[in-house]
């Protein structure tokens, strides 16, 4: 019995080391496909009739605290041409979208919905009062769109 009160705690003191190594390389995963995925983005941009304006990098759980942008998730904006660019990280590809045809959007937090809104005279309704109050561990943003190819981007 006595042995049973000293290797408990060895066996929990292992356990969490190992939970932290893995979760360490699974973050540092993410990190390396979210650049090779913005690399991929950057180079074939190049040509496109597309000149960002303004970019707005997103920090996740892999990326929080981090000052290197290029492992961020991003989208951008091109005013001059009326564009939007956007990553769908998930499927390792890209969207270059005219303003006029986006119809909607819907913002998930934690499988709820906090905000949905429509494009009002170029503007888009209700998309920055959303709020939380709680801890967001998964954050979505659903873009609808006035096409046959693909209808919405995630």
């Amino acid at each position: 019995m006595f042995y049973f009160y000293i290797l408990l705690p060895l066996f929990i003191i292992i356990g969490v080391i190992v939970w932290l190594i893995a979760y360490s390389a699974s973050l540092s995963s993410v990190r390396n496909n979210q650049k090779e995925i913005n690399n991929m983005v950057i180079e074939n941009l190049k040509g496109k009739n597309f000149k960002p304006t303004k970019t707005i990098y997103l920090e996740d759980n892999a990326t929080y605290n981090r000052e290197d942008n290029s492992i961020k998730k991003f989208f951008s904006i091109d005013n001059e041409n009326k564009k939007v660019l956007l990553v769908d990280y998930n499927n390792s590809c890209f969207y270059i979208v005219d303003f006029k045809d986006i119809l909607s959007y819907e913002v998930y937090e934690n499988g709820n919905t906090i905000t949905d809104g429509a494009q009002v005279g170029g503007v888009f309704t209700g998309l920055f009062s959303a709020s939380t109050t709680t801890k967001c561990t998964d954050l979505r943003l659903i873009i609808k769109l006035n096409s046959i190819e693909i209808s919405q981007i995630c």
